[in-house]
């Protein structure tokens, strides 16, 4: 597990591990856990903990040759010139949608992940506690 890596710089107890969830779900909880933690007033009022910043409904890929020019250094350097309005419009003339359905993996890929992750998500639960349900994919 990579986070075992850590235990030969850091003790234990000075290494807090939190899941995408608490993080998501759990906002001011959790960022009172992380602060009294680190030793800061987990009582603070953060505005920032109510706001969400670099979310996006979709994702975006390069289409056509664009996927290939941006691979170029002489490309990417022309194109970090321009003025960003610019680089705005040709950007978003050159990608498109990223659909739902071209993320799915096939069951046997999925499964295969699966078993090589299984024994990092058990381990998982050492940092978060026994009642950690590893999203369905340990037992």
């Amino acid at each position: 597990m990579q986070l075992e890596r850590y235990l030969d710089w850091f003790p234990a107890e000075q290494l807090m591990v939190i899941t995408s969830e608490q993080l998501d779900h759990e906002r001011a909880a959790t960022f009172r856990r992380i602060a009294a933690f680190c030793g800061v007033d987990p009582d603070v009022e953060l505005e920032a903990l109510d706001q969400r910043s670099h979310e996006s409904g979709s994702k975006q890929v390069p289409v056509g040759v664009t996927a290939r020019l941006r691979n170029i250094p002489a490309v990417r350097k022309v194109a970090e010139a321009l003025p960003a309005p610019i680089r705005s419009r040709i950007g978003a003339a050159t990608r498109r949608e990223l659909q739902p359905v071209e993320l799915e993996l096939d069951a046997s890929t999925q499964a295969w992940i699966i078993d090589q992750l299984r024994p990092d998500l058990v381990g998982l639960r050492r940092w978060l506690g026994e009642d950690f349900a590893a999203w369905g994919y340990a037992d």
